[in-house]
């Protein structure tokens, strides 16, 4: 990283109040992608339809998803039958 690079980036890290205790790591498509046991077009997709987790758009070609909001979307996405009936599994 060339240090012009590196004074631009704080630079904006600073104009948005970023710090240390506040910036947390943000997931890659493909790391999502592994974790959630998909593939990455599946996000892609989703994220063109409005569909998939929020994201961060760093750049025109830059997609990260920050762990809280996916984890809020994962929420979101329970099946009620699986939130009311424990005995579900049995139920396909």
């Amino acid at each position: 990283m060339t240090n012009r690079l590196r004074i631009l980036i704080l630079g904006y890290m600073e104009a948005l109040a970023i710090t240390d205790s506040s910036f947390e790591r943000l997931l890659t498509p493909q790391e999502l992608s592994e974790r959630l046991n998909i593939e990455q077009t599946l996000l892609e997709r989703q994220r063109c339809n409005g569909e998939g987790p929020p994201y961060v758009r760093i750049s025109p070609r830059v997609i990260r998803y920050r762990p809280e909001d996916v984890s809020r979307w994962l929420a979101s996405r329970v099946s009620a039958r699986l939130e009311t009936s424990p005995q579900s599994s049995d139920e396909h």
